[in-house]
C-alpha cells in the first residue's frame, strides 16, 4: 500500500446505471471508483486526484453521455493521462480506438473484464511488475490479489506457461504464488512462527483494526499464543476506506483506512506471539478432547496453499484451553482461556 491510491473513474448518465456500476466494480475489483455523469465531471474530478494522492488508473465509460461521446471523453483522458487505462460499455469495437478496451458491462464477465482493463494500466510507482499470459485463471488470481492490497503493478504480458512476480526491491521471483505468498513477499503479514496443528490460546477470526489490536493486546499483555484468520484482504476493509477514520487514540487529525491498516499490520509482523494466516475462511469451531477446540477453516482463494490447506479439504487449527486455575495463576484478572471470534462462522 502505498500514497499513490489507483482511482477508476466510471462516466455514465443514466444515474441508476451509473449508481449500480459503481457498486458492482467496488465489489469486483476493491478500486476505488469515482462516478460522473459527464464529460465536464470527468476532467473537473481528473483535476484533483493528484491532491489528494489519487492517480488515475483507468476510465470506463458509455458510448453516449449528455455533453459528448465517450469516445471523445476517452481521447481526451488518454491526452492527459497516457498511464490510464481506458474501457467503452458497447457491444463490438467496430470503429473504436484500438487503445480502447470494450466491455459488456455484464456482471457475468466484470471481473475478468476489470483484470484485464487494469493490466493496461501504467501506474506512476509500481511496485509489482507481473510477467505472463493474459486471461488464465493464474492471472486474474494474482491481479485480483494486487487490486486487494492496493499494490500498484506494471503487466507485461509474455507468452509463457507461468506467471511470475517481482516485487521491487527483493530479488526474489515468485512463480505462480498463491495470494498468501504476495501478502507476505509486501511484508503485509509477518512468517510464521508454529507448526501448522500448534495448540493456540487463541484464535481470532478477522484481521481488521480491531481484530488486530485484540491479537496485540492478547499477546503483549496476557502472552497469549494467537492465531489470527483473516478471508479476504489483511488489514481488513479498513485497507479500502477513503473516509478518514477520527476515533482512534493518537490520530487527533484522523488517519485513512490504509495508512492506519499498514501501521496494525507492521506492528503485528514483529510480535513473537502471532502467527498470521492470510486467505483462510473460518467455516465452524468444534469441541475436541482434552479440553480442545478445532477451527474448521477453507482457504478462500481459488488456488491451493500447501502448506497449511488445500482448496477443496479442510483444515483444523487446534486451539488449547487449559484449566481456568492455570490463568488464575499467571494473572489474577484474567479469565479462562477462550475462542475470540469477531464476526459469525
Amino acid at each position: 500500500m502505498t500514497d499513490d491510491t489507483p482511482v477508476l473513474l466510471l462516466a455514465h448518465s443514466d444515474p441508476w446505471v451509473r449508481r449500480q456500476l459503481a457498486k458492482d466494480i467496488e465489489e469486483r475489483s476493491r478500486l476505488e471508483v469515482v462516478p460522473v455523469a459527464s464529460k465536464y465531471d470527468a476532467y473537473a474530478t481528473i483535476g484533483t486526484m493528484a491532491e489528494h494522492g489519487h492517480y488515475l488508473a483507468a476510465a470506463i465509460t458509455d458510448q453516449t453521455l449528455v455533453d459528448d461521446t465517450g469516445e471523445n471523453l476517452l481521447r481526451g483522458i488518454n491526452d492527459r493521462y497516457p498511464a490510464a487505462a481506458s474501457a467503452i460499455l458497447a457491444v463490438s469495437n467496430t470503429g473504436m480506438d484500438a487503445e480502447v478496451y470494450v466491455m459488456s458491462g455484464k456482471r457475468a464477465q466484470l471481473r475478468t473484464d476489470l483484470n484485464r482493463l487494469r493490466s493496461r494500466s501504467r501506474p506512476p510507482h509500481p511496485l509489482v511488475v507481473v510477467t505472463g499470459p493474459e486471461g488464465t485463471q493464474k492471472a486474474d488470481e494474482v491481479l485480483a490479489t494486487l487490486d486487494r492490497s492496493l499494490t500498484p503493478y506494471k503487466w507485461v504480458q509474455a507468452d509463457t506457461q507461468h506467471i511470475s512476480v517481482k516485487i521491487d526491491g527483493s530479488k526474489e521471483e515468485l512463480i505462480d504464488p498463491h495470494p498468501g505468498e504476495i501478502f507476505r513477499a509486501l511484508k503485509l503479514v509477518g512468517v510464521v512462527k508454529r507448526r501448522p496443528n500448534h495448540p493456540y490460546d487463541l484464535v481470532i477470526v478477522g484481521a481488521g483494526p480491531a481484530g488486530l489490536s485484540a491479537a496485540l493486546n492478547a499477546s503483549v499483555n496476557v502472552g497469549f499464543s494467537t492465531l489470527v484468520i483473516e478471508s479476504k484482504i489483511p488489514g481488513g476493509t479498513a485497507t479500502t476506506s477513503i473516509n478518514p477514520i477520527d476515533n482512534y487514540l493518537g490520530f487527533p487529525q484522523g488517519v485513512s483506512g490504509p495508512a492506519l491498516a499498514q501501521l496494525a499490520l507492521e506492528q503485528i509482523a514483529n510480535l513473537e506471539l502471532v502467527d498470521f494466516l492470510p486467505t483462510l475462511e473460518a467455516q465452524a469451531i468444534k469441541k475436541a478432547a482434552h479440553g480442545r477446540y478445532l477451527i474448521q477453516a477453507l482457504d478462500a482463494t481459488s488456488g491451493e496453499n500447501k502448506r497449511y490447506i488445500r482448496r477443496d479439504d479442510t483444515s483444523c487449527v487446534r486451539v488449547k484451553a487449559p484449566h481456568p486455575e492455570t490463568s488464575q495463576r499467571k494473572r489474577a484478572h484474567s479469565q479462562p482461556r477462550r475462542i475470540l471470534l469477531r464476526s459469525p462462522l
